[in-house]
Protein backbone atom coordinates (compact mmCIF):
# COMPACT_ATOMS: atom_id res chain seq x y z
CA UNK A 1 0.00 0.00 0.00
CA UNK A 2 1.27 3.60 -0.89
CA UNK A 3 1.85 5.63 2.00
CA UNK A 4 3.70 8.61 3.17
CA UNK A 5 6.12 8.48 5.79
CA UNK A 6 8.87 10.80 7.64
CA UNK A 7 12.22 9.61 6.61
CA UNK A 8 15.05 10.24 10.05
CA UNK A 9 16.14 13.34 10.95
CA UNK A 10 17.90 15.50 8.70
CA UNK A 11 21.95 15.53 10.04
CA UNK A 12 24.05 18.52 9.95
CA UNK A 13 21.85 21.05 8.78
CA UNK A 14 23.22 24.75 9.06
CA UNK A 15 24.71 27.78 7.14
CA UNK A 16 27.21 26.67 4.69
CA UNK A 17 26.39 22.87 5.11
CA UNK A 18 26.72 19.53 3.13
CA UNK A 19 23.24 17.72 4.51
CA UNK A 20 22.46 14.18 5.14
CA UNK A 21 19.50 11.80 5.18
CA UNK A 22 19.61 8.76 5.68
CA UNK A 23 17.19 6.45 4.06
CA UNK A 24 15.74 3.15 5.92
CA UNK A 25 15.81 0.28 3.75
CA UNK A 26 13.46 -2.54 3.49
CA UNK A 27 10.79 -0.12 1.45
CA UNK A 28 10.18 0.90 -2.75
CA UNK A 29 10.64 4.87 -3.07
CA UNK A 30 8.44 6.16 -5.08
CA UNK A 31 9.25 10.27 -3.99
CA UNK A 32 11.18 12.18 -1.77
CA UNK A 33 10.33 15.20 -0.13
CA UNK A 34 12.30 17.85 1.29
CA UNK A 35 10.19 20.42 3.64
CA UNK A 36 11.69 23.72 4.52
CA UNK A 37 10.96 25.70 7.27
CA UNK A 38 11.75 29.29 8.56
CA UNK A 39 14.59 30.84 6.79
CA UNK A 40 15.35 28.12 5.11
CA UNK A 41 13.76 28.20 1.29
CA UNK A 42 14.07 25.64 -1.31
CA UNK A 43 15.98 27.77 -3.51
CA UNK A 44 18.82 27.57 -1.04
CA UNK A 45 19.35 24.06 -1.64
CA UNK A 46 22.26 22.39 -4.56
CA UNK A 47 24.37 19.85 -5.28
CA UNK A 48 21.67 17.23 -4.42
CA UNK A 49 22.67 13.64 -4.37
CA UNK A 50 21.56 10.14 -4.14
CA UNK A 51 23.44 7.69 -3.10
CA UNK A 52 22.93 4.15 -3.55
CA UNK A 53 25.55 1.58 -2.36
CA UNK A 54 27.56 4.28 -1.82
CA UNK A 55 27.36 4.94 -5.75
CA UNK A 56 25.73 8.36 -7.58
CA UNK A 57 22.24 7.40 -8.81
CA UNK A 58 21.25 10.92 -8.87
CA UNK A 59 22.80 14.86 -9.23
CA UNK A 60 21.15 17.98 -9.44
CA UNK A 61 23.49 20.86 -9.45
CA UNK A 62 20.60 23.10 -7.93
CA UNK A 63 17.22 22.39 -6.39
CA UNK A 64 15.68 25.04 -9.21
CA UNK A 65 16.45 22.54 -12.16
CA UNK A 66 15.13 19.76 -10.22
CA UNK A 67 12.12 22.08 -9.67
CA UNK A 68 11.68 22.90 -13.56
CA UNK A 69 11.68 18.88 -14.60
CA UNK A 70 8.58 18.42 -12.06
CA UNK A 71 6.93 21.74 -13.29
CA UNK A 72 7.44 20.28 -16.76
CA UNK A 73 6.07 16.89 -16.32
CA UNK A 74 3.09 18.99 -14.42
CA UNK A 75 3.46 17.86 -11.12
CA UNK A 76 2.77 20.86 -8.03
CA UNK A 77 5.17 22.96 -6.97
CA UNK A 78 6.28 25.22 -3.94
CA UNK A 79 9.12 27.23 -2.88
CA UNK A 80 9.56 25.80 0.36
CA UNK A 81 9.47 22.03 -0.97
CA UNK A 82 11.98 20.08 -3.00
CA UNK A 83 10.24 17.01 -4.76
CA UNK A 84 12.60 14.62 -6.20
CA UNK A 85 10.40 12.36 -8.42
CA UNK A 86 11.15 8.42 -9.41
CA UNK A 87 7.66 8.05 -10.59
CA UNK A 88 6.39 8.65 -14.46
CA UNK A 89 3.51 11.01 -13.79
CA UNK A 90 1.49 10.19 -17.14
CA UNK A 91 2.03 6.18 -17.29
CA UNK A 92 -0.71 4.48 -18.62
CA UNK A 93 -0.84 1.63 -15.91
CA UNK A 94 1.19 0.94 -12.71
CA UNK A 95 4.16 -0.90 -13.93
CA UNK A 96 4.77 2.49 -16.23
CA UNK A 97 4.33 5.02 -13.40
CA UNK A 98 6.79 3.28 -11.23
CA UNK A 99 9.27 1.24 -13.20
CA UNK A 100 11.91 3.79 -12.33
CA UNK A 101 10.91 4.01 -8.62
CA UNK A 102 13.70 2.91 -5.88
CA UNK A 103 13.33 -0.62 -4.26
CA UNK A 104 15.97 -0.19 -1.08
CA UNK A 105 16.11 -4.04 -0.59
CA UNK A 106 18.41 -6.36 0.17
CA UNK A 107 16.48 -8.66 -2.56
CA UNK A 108 17.33 -5.62 -5.30
CA UNK A 109 20.48 -5.78 -3.57
CA UNK A 110 20.79 -2.47 -1.81
CA UNK A 111 22.71 -2.23 1.33
CA UNK A 112 22.83 1.69 1.80
CA UNK A 113 21.45 4.53 0.44
CA UNK A 114 21.42 8.24 1.53
CA UNK A 115 20.08 11.43 -0.13
CA UNK A 116 22.75 14.68 0.38
CA UNK A 117 22.67 18.41 -0.26
CA UNK A 118 24.34 21.44 0.83
CA UNK A 119 22.62 24.54 2.44
CA UNK A 120 23.02 27.73 1.14
CA UNK A 121 23.59 30.92 3.81
CA UNK A 122 20.29 32.12 5.96
CA UNK A 123 19.49 34.03 8.63
CA UNK A 124 19.72 31.30 11.30
CA UNK A 125 16.88 30.56 13.80
CA UNK A 126 14.96 27.75 15.72
CA UNK A 127 12.41 27.53 13.27
CA UNK A 128 15.32 27.10 9.93
CA UNK A 129 15.00 23.40 9.23
CA UNK A 130 14.47 21.12 7.13
CA UNK A 131 12.24 17.85 7.30
CA UNK A 132 12.46 14.41 4.76
CA UNK A 133 9.12 12.59 4.20
CA UNK A 134 9.06 9.96 1.08
CA UNK A 135 5.98 8.50 -0.69
CA UNK A 136 6.92 4.58 -0.50
CA UNK A 137 5.23 1.46 -1.50
CA UNK A 138 5.66 -2.46 -0.82
CA UNK A 139 8.91 -3.86 -0.54
CA UNK A 140 10.42 -4.76 -3.70
CA UNK A 141 13.40 -6.66 -5.89
CA UNK A 142 12.66 -4.73 -8.80
CA UNK A 143 16.12 -2.94 -9.71
CA UNK A 144 15.16 -0.36 -12.60
CA UNK A 145 16.21 2.94 -11.11
CA UNK A 146 15.37 6.03 -12.73
CA UNK A 147 18.66 8.15 -12.67
CA UNK A 148 19.69 11.45 -13.27
CA UNK A 149 23.21 12.33 -15.09
CA UNK A 150 24.49 15.60 -15.05
CA UNK A 151 27.57 17.58 -17.21
CA UNK A 152 27.63 20.99 -17.98
CA UNK A 153 28.93 22.73 -21.07
CA UNK A 154 31.00 26.15 -21.16
CA UNK A 155 30.41 27.82 -24.76
CA UNK A 156 32.55 30.69 -26.19
CA UNK A 157 30.51 31.87 -29.33
CA UNK A 158 28.40 29.88 -31.60
CA UNK A 159 29.58 26.28 -32.08
CA UNK A 160 27.65 23.04 -32.81
CA UNK A 161 28.66 20.85 -29.58
CA UNK A 162 28.65 17.18 -28.89
CA UNK A 163 26.85 15.99 -26.06
CA UNK A 164 28.61 12.92 -24.60
CA UNK A 165 26.04 9.70 -22.77
CA UNK A 166 26.84 6.68 -22.06
CA UNK A 167 25.75 4.06 -25.56
CA UNK A 168 26.39 0.70 -26.30
CA UNK A 169 27.68 -1.67 -23.69
CA UNK A 170 27.08 1.24 -21.30
CA UNK A 171 23.83 2.84 -22.57
CA UNK A 172 20.52 2.67 -20.86
CA UNK A 173 17.53 3.72 -21.55
CA UNK A 174 17.25 7.47 -21.92
CA UNK A 175 13.87 9.42 -21.39
CA UNK A 176 14.83 13.24 -21.60
CA UNK A 177 17.91 15.10 -22.50
CA UNK A 178 17.26 18.55 -20.31
CA UNK A 179 19.50 21.33 -21.25
CA UNK A 180 19.24 24.43 -18.97
CA UNK A 181 20.13 27.90 -20.52
CA UNK A 182 19.64 30.97 -22.54
CA UNK A 183 17.25 29.09 -24.62
CA UNK A 184 16.91 32.06 -27.33
CA UNK A 185 21.29 31.06 -27.59
CA UNK A 186 19.86 27.21 -28.66
CA UNK A 187 19.37 26.87 -32.23
CA UNK A 188 18.51 23.10 -31.80
CA UNK A 189 19.94 20.10 -30.74
CA UNK A 190 20.03 16.63 -32.75
CA UNK A 191 20.09 13.32 -31.63
CA UNK A 192 21.32 10.48 -34.34
CA UNK A 193 21.57 6.85 -33.43
CA UNK A 194 23.57 4.77 -35.67
CA UNK A 195 22.17 5.80 -38.98
CA UNK A 196 18.84 6.55 -38.07
CA UNK A 197 17.76 10.17 -37.25
CA UNK A 198 16.37 10.28 -33.64
CA UNK A 199 15.24 13.59 -32.67
CA UNK A 200 16.32 15.84 -35.89
CA UNK A 201 17.00 19.82 -35.77
CA UNK A 202 14.12 21.13 -34.16
CA UNK A 203 13.59 24.69 -32.80
CA UNK A 204 13.11 25.22 -29.32
CA UNK A 205 9.54 26.89 -29.98
CA UNK A 206 8.52 24.20 -32.27
CA UNK A 207 9.42 21.56 -29.66
CA UNK A 208 7.91 23.36 -27.36
CA UNK A 209 4.88 23.33 -28.87
CA UNK A 210 5.00 19.72 -29.80
CA UNK A 211 5.42 19.28 -26.13
CA UNK A 212 2.43 21.14 -25.18
CA UNK A 213 -0.26 19.23 -26.84
CA UNK A 214 0.74 16.18 -24.87
CA UNK A 215 0.25 18.30 -21.75
CA UNK A 216 3.70 19.10 -20.66
CA UNK A 217 4.44 22.60 -19.09
CA UNK A 218 7.95 24.17 -21.65
CA UNK A 219 9.98 26.21 -18.54
CA UNK A 220 11.79 29.29 -19.35
CA UNK A 221 15.41 28.54 -19.37
CA UNK A 222 14.82 24.78 -20.03
CA UNK A 223 14.62 22.87 -23.44
CA UNK A 224 13.50 19.18 -22.98
CA UNK A 225 13.96 16.31 -25.86
CA UNK A 226 11.18 14.40 -24.71
CA UNK A 227 11.46 10.60 -26.00
CA UNK A 228 8.28 9.89 -23.68
CA UNK A 229 6.02 13.09 -24.19
CA UNK A 230 3.11 10.43 -24.20
CA UNK A 231 4.42 8.67 -21.97
CA UNK A 232 4.63 5.55 -23.89
CA UNK A 233 7.45 4.10 -21.94
CA UNK A 234 8.32 1.38 -24.72
CA UNK A 235 9.07 4.49 -26.94
CA UNK A 236 12.53 5.31 -24.73
CA UNK A 237 15.33 5.48 -26.68
CA UNK A 238 17.49 2.66 -26.15
CA UNK A 239 20.94 3.63 -26.05
CA UNK A 240 21.89 0.06 -25.79
CA UNK A 241 21.30 -1.86 -28.41
CA UNK A 242 19.25 -1.37 -31.68
CA UNK A 243 17.94 -3.81 -33.94
CA UNK A 244 20.22 -5.00 -36.98
CA UNK A 245 19.33 -6.07 -40.70
CA UNK A 246 18.81 -9.31 -39.60
CA UNK A 247 15.84 -8.77 -37.17
CA UNK A 248 18.65 -9.71 -34.34
CA UNK A 249 19.88 -7.03 -31.37
CA UNK A 250 23.20 -5.61 -31.63
CA UNK A 251 24.89 -2.95 -29.56
CA UNK A 252 24.27 0.48 -30.68
CA UNK A 253 27.86 1.62 -32.06
CA UNK A 254 27.83 5.61 -32.36
CA UNK A 255 25.38 8.40 -30.50
CA UNK A 256 26.10 11.76 -31.51
CA UNK A 257 24.32 14.32 -29.29
CA UNK A 258 24.47 17.98 -31.81
CA UNK A 259 23.89 20.88 -29.36
CA UNK A 260 23.66 23.61 -31.48
CA UNK A 261 24.28 27.48 -30.06
CA UNK A 262 24.40 31.15 -32.01
CA UNK A 263 26.29 32.37 -28.94
CA UNK A 264 28.39 31.54 -26.22
CA UNK A 265 27.19 30.53 -22.84
CA UNK A 266 26.98 28.23 -19.91
CA UNK A 267 24.20 25.35 -20.49
CA UNK A 268 23.62 22.70 -17.79
CA UNK A 269 22.57 19.16 -19.19
CA UNK A 270 21.26 16.27 -17.76
CA UNK A 271 20.17 12.74 -18.66
CA UNK A 272 17.27 11.40 -17.70
CA UNK A 273 17.36 7.28 -18.00
CA UNK A 274 15.67 4.15 -16.88
CA UNK A 275 18.83 1.41 -16.06
CA UNK A 276 19.44 -0.62 -13.28
CA UNK A 277 20.71 0.03 -10.06
CA UNK A 278 23.93 -2.19 -10.04
CA UNK A 279 25.50 0.29 -12.70
CA UNK A 280 28.50 2.23 -11.87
Amino acid sequence: MTRLIKLPQVENVGISQRATVPIPLGRTYNKIFLFCEGNITKALLSNIVLNVNNGEKQRWKTSAHCHALNAYKGNATDAAILEIDFTERGGVDEAAKTMGCYAMTQEAGVQSATLEFDIGVYVASAASKVIAMAEVDVPSRNTLIKRIRSSQKTLSGAVEESIKIPYGKSGEQLQRLMVFGTLASINSIRVRRDDSEEFETVPVARNEFYQKTYGKVPQAGLMVVDFIPHSLMNHMLNTALIMGSDGKPRPVENLEILLDVNAGGTFDIYAETLTTSDRP
